[in-house]
């Protein structure tokens, strides 16, 4: 008799399972029902969107570096390959910024590289 009964119940998870998805739960939480917890919540809120928009301003210069970089590297030595320009877009600030230091002095590409 057990068996037969944790047998069905397997069944039943699954459906359970999708039912308690699919519920619409929520809890209001304002100034008026919780104005401590709305408090914490809001700092919180802004504290998220400020880390959120500054890791966004600061890949949004990094990327721009990289295309400089790349950009001024095609300028000087021909285009890059594929792989290069990826490993290129791909890397560190500190390392474009080496890169961008040495690109006016080195005879060609792979010197640039071999001095790393």
């Amino acid at each position: 008799m057990r068996l037969l009964l944790l047998s069905g119940l397997r069944e039943v998870e699954v459906l359970v399972s999708e039912e308690v998805e699919a519920m619409p739960i929520s809890i209001e939480i304002n100034e008026k029902t919780n104005p401590y917890l709305h408090k914490l919540i809001t700092q919180a809120q802004a504290r998220l969107e400020a880390q959120v928009r500054a890791e966004g301003m600061a890949k949004g210069r990094a990327e721009g570096k990289a295309e400089t970089v790349v950009k001024v590297l095609e300028r000087r030595f021909g285009p890059l390959s594929p792989a290069k320009r990826a490993e290129i877009l791909g890397t560190d600030s500190q390392r474009l910024d080496v890169l961008l230091d040495r690109v006016f002095e080195a005879p060609d590409l792979a010197s640039l590289f071999a001095e790393e």
